[in-house]
This record gives C-alpha cells, structure tokens and sequence, in this order.
C-alpha cells in the first residue's frame, strides 16, 4: 500500500491541526476660564532643529513683541507656548521635535525674564496639519482641484505618516513644501490672564499654581471618563464646569469672535490614535456648545494635543502623594528624548504609577476652551450712551431725535446675543461633521466619528507561489509585544488525476521573527518591513507525473528567513510579504513504478535516495497575500 493510499484523511486531519492561535493584546486639565490679551507671537525654527534663533525668519520683530506680553503679566496669569513641526517625517520623531522647541522657548524666556518661572505652560502639538489645511484653502495659486484632492489628504483617516507619504505622490508637493512648509515650524507664546471671578473653588486672590491650572480645579474644562468620549454632567464636576461655559458664553457685553476647543488624552497608546481620540474629544464639545449657542459654528478653531505631556508633568509636579525622588524619576521619563511608546513603557514599570494612574491621568483625558476671543461692542457702548443719559430724562421720552438715536444702541447691545442665537438657529446648515472656517481662515478638521478602533490581533496568508501551482497553503502569524511575531504554516495540496498524475504534499512549519521597525502595540498597522528570524518545518510528498516523476518521501529542514512586508491598496488594509529562507535541508525519497494500467505502483528500490542542502539553495520562497484580523476596541484602551 503506497503512501498515497494511506493519507485520505489528509484534510480532516489537518483542520484538527489547524488550532486557532489568539493573543489578547489590551493596553489598556487643565483649563483656564481666560481672557486672552492682544499680545500673541509666533516664533519659528529651521528645519529639524530645536535651536530658537533671533536671526531666523521674523523672530527679531517677535523678540521684541515678547517684552511688551511680558509686560502684561499680572497675578494670575500664565504664558502658554504651543509648539509644532511641519507635517514631514516621522510623527513620533516629530512629537520630541516639538516639545524640544517648547522647551527652547521656555529656557529662553526663564532666563530672560525671571519673573516667568513656574508660569508657563508648554503643549506639543506635534506635526501642523490644521495650518496647512489654512494655507492650502486660501492659496489663490491653486486650483480648486488640486486643493479638493490636498484637503482629501489632510482630512483622511490615515495616519500622519501615511498622509505624509500621499502628499508626496502629488504633482504639487514640491509647491507645498517650498511655499509653506517654512512657516509650519513654530511656536506660539500667549499671555493668558486668568478671570477668577466666577470660579467656586478657587479664592478671588488666589495664586494659580501649575498643578492646580493641570488639575483644572473650579475651571470650565470638560473631562471624559477612561472608555468614553460622551460628555457625563456627572463626572468630575463637569455639570458645574459646563454652567461656567454656559454663563460665559450667554454675556452679550462679552461676545467670542474666536474660540480655540482643545481636546486631548492621556498618554497611553499609540500617539495617532490618541490625536484622532483628541479631536473627536474637541468635537464632542464644540457639537455640545454649538446646539446651544449656534453663533460659535463659524468661530471654533479645533486642536488635537494627542498626549497631553506637560498636562501630566504639571499634574505629577503638584502631587501631594508623591516624593521628591519619585517625582524626579517621573519627570526624567516625561523630559527624556525617548519615544512616547517607550515613555508609556518606563511610566507603567515605575513603582509610582498607580499613582500616575489614578490621580494624574484622570486629569488628562479632557476637551476644554484652550484659548478666546472677544468682540469688544461695549467699547462703542458709553459714547452711543451718553447722550441717552443727559438730563433732565423726562425730556427724553418726549423729543423723538433723541429717542431715536439711543434706541438702536440700546438694542443692539442689550440684544446681541439673542439676535445671534435667533439668526442662527434659523440657518438650515447642520455641520455634524467639520465645523465651518471661521473669518480668519483656519477650517478644522475631524476624523470620521468612531465607535471604536481596531486592533490586529493575528494575520492570515497564503503563499501565491504555491497558489499558482495549486499548493494549497494557509499560514497565521501573530504579532508579539511591538517587534516579534510567531507564525504557524500549513501546505496541504492533495490531489490526483487518473492514476497517471498526482500532487500531493503535506508541510507544516513554524516561524518565529523579530521585525526591525516596531509598531504600536494597539493598532492594525503591524507584520510591516524588515524582518529575520529562525524556522522549522517538515512533510511528506507524493509527486506522480506519468512514469517519468514518481517518488514518495519525508523531509524535514531548520535554518533561517528574511523578508519584507509592505501594505498595499488604496486603504493600505492588506500587506503583500516577500520572504527567501536559507537552511539545511534533508529528504529520504523512494522511487516507484506505475504498471501499464496504472492501477498500481511498484517499488523501485534502485531509486531511493537522499538529498541534502545545506545552504546551498534556497529552501523556501515566498511571495504572500496577509489578512488581518482585528477586532474593535473602545478608545479607552488607546488613550
């Protein structure tokens, strides 16, 4: 009986096989209620660098601009540096590029003016996408066209690095990068002057402290439980902060003509999901703040601060649980140039993380009023006025010239925010998506709303080599930690046609790989580039082609596989694997003869053999079609 015969279970044994491997990977603020001053300045660097030069650009007119928003420092007030690289690059090198350049500003301004220690609050805003999408709308120079598929880009859902590389692939990237990229690198210094009056928990005189402006105590900051991003009125005192935000916004003497929403989570997960969750945050509440007060809808800039890190430094600095030395260590990790991904690691191996954990982070996870501006009408209020109030008053209601002239000041002032409000909410424009450009330019933008994101857990794949011969393959491989991954293969063709020819091979093998460039550890984007490791397989074959190729035998090899891996596709879901492996190879064979009716094969001892390859050729090759699997998971585990 040959070999043939004795296998025709072949499938149900190897779907017994075919187990099923499944890791479960889960990784699972402050506020002002501000009044900004006039005085804002920007300041840039050059490319790829942290160095703050007075040289450089308009930084010797933003120099002097500084003196006079020094100047305007009162008890109470804070400066605010928000930092950002242009969108080249990769998105985590471009995270410590900008913090670097927030803390070149900050040695810059401490050591200028000492009367600015200990208030200035630092956010890296990473890479400047908003400001482009505002350069790209209102350049003239381009056309409608090549500003829809620019704008595409910016908005999509891809990850910075992926729309980075899509706007390289346009016509007009050289354009870009030459007319704006240069003013994409930046950093704004804001003074911003604490209005205390309303706040209940603070005293009237009181200091603000950088923990306490990081904690957002008796501030009009909204927070988000660790799973949700749905405004809870119940959660943290955000029914007390929303009513602060409703009664500043109501004033009709104090009208915003600009709104800055910020919305941030804390700094756990990869830094592209936590900058969508940002947004969708900031969203959240620019949608709540508008159905109420629908004047806003063209006056609301957005911004994402991804990972609030100098939120959760300031937070971690006015802790009254933690020691000196383990606020030291903790601050190490927070300023160290290491990535975000290692800096999560380092946080949680602490011994002080329970702690982060339960009285910093909370504080972290936010949408909040960043920064405001007013329209001024009531400096036009007293001179439209005075006339009204001269005397005697009784002479007013009756001489119709003088009645005349104040009504209309009179009603447009006490008015003005209702009038708003009814013109508005008349308006059929529903922006549930994107909120409109507000006068001055800028159009945020936000991600498609989410009930959750996807995480890969396990890839499947198939060879096409063997596909195209008819080798029925299938291979899983599973990805480790954020650079290893293990993979289990199995070939199974097994077919035969009229005695005369037959194909039939069953290998199963397994895989272990350690991959050069790590990814998230939450996430679908993994199983991508470089990548070696060892190997081990072994099987049995049945090669029949008519009476010229007959052999049956076993084998069994050991060695090494190198390989890369690149998605493709318009949405880049899928990757295509190439891979070459190198070994030592053996395999006993036996050669046989079919008879003329083909009915039976006979032994032929004179052909059995042995083959040896011992890195001499190769022993596999590879070219596979690799499936994620994922499956959705709330953004809580991503923050």
């Amino acid at each position: 009986m040959t070999f043939r015969h004795r296998t025709n279970n072949i499938f149900s044994v190897a779907i017994t096989k075919m187990t099923a491997l499944v890791v479960c990977l889960a990784l699972n603020v402050f506020s002002m209620r501000a009044q900004v001053s006039d005085t804002h300045v920007r300041v840039y660097f050059p490319f790829d660098s942290p160095v703050l030069s007075e040289s450089y650009m308009s930084n010797a007119s933003a120099f002097h601009a500084i003196d006079s928003l020094v100047a305007g420092l009162q008890d109470g007030s804070v400066i605010e540096v928000v930092s950002y690289s242009s969108p080249e690059g990769n998105v985590h090198y471009n995270l410590n590029l900008s913090r670097n350049r927030a803390a070149s500003v900050v040695s810059y301004l401490e050591a200028k003016y000492p009367q600015m220690h200990g208030r200035i609050r630092t956010t890296s805003g990473a890479e400047s996408w908003d400001d482009l999408r505002a350069k790209v709308s209102e350049d003239s120079r381009l056309s409608d066209s090549s500003k829809s598929a620019i704008v595409a880009i910016i908005d999509g859902n891809d990850d910075p690095d992926s729309k980075e590389s899509a706007l390289k692939a346009l016509p007009q990237y050289k354009a870009l990068y030459s007319n704006y990229f240069r003013s994409l690198r930046f950093a704004d210094i804001t003074l911003r002057i604490a209005n205390l009056a309303k706040a209940e928990v603070q005293d009237e005189n009181s200091e603000i402290s950088e923990g306490s402006a990081a904690r957002g105590e008796g501030q009009p900051v909204v927070y988000f439980p660790l799973s949700e991003t749905t405004i809870r009125p119940e959660y943290m005192g955000n029914e007390a902060n929303i009513a602060v935000l409703r009664e500043m916004l109501s004033d009709p003497k104090r009208v915003p003509s600009r709104v800055v929403i910020e919305g941030a989570a804390s700094p756990e997960g990869p830094v592209s999901i936590n900058e969508r969750l940002g947004a969708t945050r900031a969203k959240v509440l620019v949608d709540f703040l508008t159905s109420e007060f629908p004047y806003l809808k063209d006056r609301i800039v957005v911004r994402s601060v991804a990972e609030d890190w100098a939120g959760l430094r300031a937070c971690i600095l006015a802790n009254g649980t933690l020691g000196s030395a383990e606020k030291e260590e903790l601050i190490g990790i927070i300023d160290s140039n290491n990535s975000p991904a290692r800096k999560e690691a380092l946080l949680k191996a602490s011994t002080s993380y329970p702690v982060v954990e339960k009285e910093c982070l909370p504080y972290i996870r936010y949408a909040r009023i960043g920064n405001i501006e007013f329209e001024a009408p009531a400096v036009t209020e007293p001179a439209d006025t005075t006339p009204k109030d001269t005397t005697p008053k009784d002479t007013v209601t009756t001489v119709v010239p003088a009645d005349t002239t104040s009504a209309p000041v009179a009603v447009d002032t006490t008015d003005l925010f209702p009038a708003r409000d009814t013109l508005e909410a008349v308006a059929p424009v529903d922006t549930t998506a994107k909120v409109n450009p507000y006068e001055g330019g800028i159009v945020p933008a936000f991600p498609a709303p989410a009930k959750g994101y996807r995480n890969m857990i396990a890839a499947v794949k198939t060879n096409l080599l063997y596909d195209a011969v008819t080798g029925l393959n299938v291979e899983v491989e599973v990805p480790i930690a954020n650079r290893f991954s293990v993979a289990w293969e199995d070939v199974f063709p097994w077919w035969e046609t009229g005695n005369k020819y037959c194909f039939q091979l069953w290998e199963m093998g397994a895989e272990a790989r350690f991959w050069f460039k790590p990814w998230e550890t939450v996430g679908t984007e993994k199983l991508r580039g470089w990548f070696v490791g060892p190997y081990v397989m072994s099987g049995k074959y049945d090669f029949q082609y008519d009476k010229s190729l007959n052999y049956q035998g076993e084998l069994w090899s050991v060695g090494a596989t190198a390989g890369y891996a690149m998605p493709i596709g318009k949405k880049k879901r899928v990757n295509l694997e190439f891979s070459l492996s190198m070994g030592y190879m053996k395999t006993h064979f036996r050669h046989y003869l079919p008879t003329d009716s083909y009915d039976k094969l006979i032994h032929d001892p004179a052909g059995d053999g042995s083959f040896y390859n011992i890195f001499k050729y190769p022993t596999k090759a590879k070219v596979s079609l690799v499936v994620p699997i994922s499956y959705g998971k709330k953004e809580a585990r991503h923050e």
